[in-house]
């Protein structure tokens, strides 16, 4: 029962995918190399992140979704289309680790359920 599961959601990824990528091809034709708005990993990356489909893994709690938030909103705002998709997170919690990230919350006062 656990391969059949393991079947369905690969299954479901590879749609995931395919569609991801049949959107970025047919909205419009992205540059090879697409700035991060981090100039270091740039440099790490060879230039840049290549555009497409991406997939970020680490260890809980080091940085993944504020560093994705961040280049996702840097992405944004230069016109380049961006789909974040988890599934570990709420569209509230995005939210709320956007607003942090950006630091756009009124001084003194935190985020709460």
């Amino acid at each position: 029962m656990k391969d059949n599961h393991i079947k369905k959601n690969t299954v479901q990824f590879e749609k995931i995918r395919s569609g991801v990528s049949e959107f970025f091809d047919e909205k419009r034709q992205l540059p090879r190399l697409i700035k991060t708005g981090f100039n270091t990993l740039d440099e790490m990356l060879g230039g840049g992140l290549a555009s497409g489909l991406n997939v970020l893994g680490a260890k809980p709690g080091s940085g993944k979704t504020s560093l994705v938030l961040q280049m996702a909103e840097h992405f944004s705002s230069r016109g380049v289309p961006v789909l974040y998709f988890s599934l570990e997170m709420s569209l509230l919690t995005i939210c709320k680790s956007s607003a942090a990230t950006r630091n756009t919350r009124p001084k003194g006062r935190t985020l709460t359920r």
